[in-house]
């Protein structure tokens, strides 16, 4: 893995580890791709990396095939709220190592800012309640994805 993007998600999200008792776990997929696991007691925090971009996405430890991006779910937790927060990749920038430092910023202040609302939605008790809102609620958000010939 880039030594850069292990410099950053050290930094950045080191707080997980120290902090909230997270476990790390991470590997190289090829040159281009990287796969960041922070592993908490009812679920994981995935942050994958496909060329200069990022993608967080959160599932149950009891329900791995079930992956939710965090900004969907985000949007969906916070959705009665003005601030919603969503993904930004920094295309503008054209320093790569400024890119990846911006977007893993991004991504771990929305999921400190965060991290009892994700608590919550993981919590064993509610999580398949939580899921069947959150599947519904994004169904009525974007139907086209669901439509069937």
């Amino acid at each position: 893995m880039n030594e850069t993007i292990k410099k950053y998600t050290k930094y950045y999200f080191g707080a997980l580890i120290s902090k909230y008792g997270f476990k790390k776990k991470s590997k190289t997929l090829n040159d281009e791709s990287c796969l960041i696991e922070y592993i908490s007691e009812s679920y994981a925090i995935k942050v994958e990396k496909y060329h200069r971009e990022f993608y967080p996405t959160v599932y149950s430890l009891t329900d791995v095939e079930n992956e939710i991006g965090i900004f969907n779910l985000l949007g969906f937790l916070k959705r009665e709220e003005r601030d919603i927060p969503k993904s930004d990749f920094f295309r503008n920038e054209k320093d790569i190592e400024e890119i990846y430092r911006k977007q893993l910023i991004h991504i771990s202040s929305a999921i400190f800012e965060n991290l009892d609302s994700l608590n919550d939605f993981f919590s064993r008790d509610k999580y398949k309640e939580n899921v069947m809102e959150f599947h519904c609620y994004w169904k009525g958000k974007h139907p086209e994805l669901y439509k069937t010939l």
